[in-house]
């Protein structure tokens, strides 16, 4: 079994990077930990019942690992279907975004997030990384 602790620890540090990062105004730096604080709140997830795969997407991951494991998940149901709606929100809306760019558009990653952007992804991630840390209190 992974540590589902340690990627928790891990989101929260990337949130807490976040949240220096746009007191200073450095938008698209918060923005990324944003998105890689979402991501390590979904591996903290799906370690409390297996270890991370090398999946491209988590969101996938955590989708087929309900279906493999629903009879076990009952307990945190509830708060599965929230926390995936977010989390699938945040990484499909904003990873390619903030790490690419958009090349259709000719927008570079800098250009791609506004600082009112930021602070609607930092409140939507402030709920993703406190329903992963109930989901481990659920499942300790």
């Amino acid at each position: 079994m992974s540590n589902p602790r340690f990627y928790l620890r891990v989101a929260k540090d990337l949130l807490e990077a976040a949240c220096k990062a746009i007191e200073v105004d450095l938008h698209l730096l918060a923005a990324i930990s944003l998105v890689l604080s979402t991501e390590n709140s979904v591996y903290s997830v799906i370690s409390c019942f297996k270890p991370p795969s090398k999946i491209e997407d988590p969101i996938i991951e955590l989708n087929l690992l309900i279906e493999e494991y629903r009879e076990s998940m009952t307990h945190v149901n509830a708060l599965l279907k929230d926390f995936i709606e977010i989390s699938q929100y945040v990484i499909y809306t904003y990873k390619e975004l903030v790490m690419r760019g958009d090349i259709v558009e000719e927008i570079v990653p800098s250009q791609a997030v506004t600082r009112d952007e930021v602070l609607e992804i930092l409140s939507k991630v402030e709920k993703v990384v406190k329903v992963a840390e109930e989901i481990l209190e659920r499942c300790s």
